[in-house]
């Protein structure tokens, strides 16, 4: 009877097993769908190859960002999980930075396109989006530069067996480097504070960012005389002859006046017509045209 009793406690046993893998499997599978789905419908998410700015608009910022940091968050706390399990066993460059470049290049990828985006494409509501998950990155950077499994990795590493080639062991070094500087060995009351200044931080540079957008548009000068514009390329002046008209009901040419507008938007000075074209002076002055 007792041996009747064990085969059914086992054969149960077995079957919640089961249950419990073909449960978890569904799971994940319903997981990865969702995911692609959402890749599918958000361009920014993409990174097969360029990035598709044609395709992407403001309203992907936000939950294409918030879904690249909840991805990135919960396989940083895998791979810290897998190495904390792997105990004395001696790292390898696969175990720790193969699959690290493998977890952030995802989230690096969408946030790079958000912030060319916010420099080029400067705009009130890319910079109200921008501002709501630039903390998420934050956040998340924080978190990994002190994350104390992956600074411990490092270490091990250096001073295992492995054969490092020099480009690795300066990787190793400036990872190390970019964990101390990020406060890993910080403790307590003194990681805290470290942490809200580096919040501090991004929001005065966001902050400032912003303010110098909002001048630097703000900013125009009309000029009348043709001379001032004259050695400018012409697919420059085209451009430029169109900003100066920009929001208004006028041509490039106001009752026969040419009229020309200057304004510091940088952007404006790169042309097609400029085989060479040479670094920008400290204060630049971008001339929009009206007529040329």
């Amino acid at each position: 009877m007792c041996y009747i009793s064990c085969s059914c406690c086992l054969q149960t046993l077995m079957l919640l097993l089961l249950c419990k893998w073909m449960f978890t499997s569904l799971e994940r599978c319903s997981i990865a769908a969702k995911v692609q789905r959402s890749k599918a419908n958000n361009p920014l998410l993409d990174n097969k190859g360029l990035p598709r700015f044609s395709a992407i608009t403001t309203e992907h910022i936000v939950p294409g960002i918030k879904q690249v940091v909840e991805e990135f968050a919960k396989g940083l706390q895998e791979l810290e999980r897998d190495l904390e399990a792997s105990g004395n066993e001696e790292k390898t460059w696969t175990s720790v930075f193969d699959r690290l470049e493998i977890l952030q290049f995802p989230f690096h990828y969408s946030w790079m396109i958000v912030s060319f985006l916010s420099n080029v494409k400067n705009s009130p509501e890319i910079r109200r989006a921008f501002h709501e998950v630039a903390p998420l990155i934050v956040r998340e950077n924080i978190r990994l530069s002190q994350s104390v499994t992956l600074y411990n990795a490092y270490k091990a590493l250096i001073s295992g067996n492995q054969k490092l080639n020099g480009i690795q062991l300066r990787i190793i070094n400036s990872s190390l480097h970019l964990a101390r500087n990020g406060g890993v060995e910080l403790e307590g009351e003194a990681k805290i504070r470290f942490n809200d200044i580096q919040l501090q931080q991004e929001n005065l540079t966001e902050k400032f960012s912003t303010n110098v957008i909002e001048s630097t548009n703000a900013y125009s000068l009309l000029l009348t005389n043709k001379a001032d514009i004259q050695e400018l390329p012409e697919a420059t002046r085209k451009l430029l002859a169109s900003n100066a008209v920009a929001g208004t009901n006028q041509r490039f040419i106001i009752g026969g006046i040419q009229t020309q507008g200057m304004r510091l938007d940088f952007w404006g000075y790169w042309s097609s017509d400029i085989t060479i074209t040479p670094l920008p002076p400290p204060i630049a002055i971008q001339v929009s045209a009206i007529s040329y």
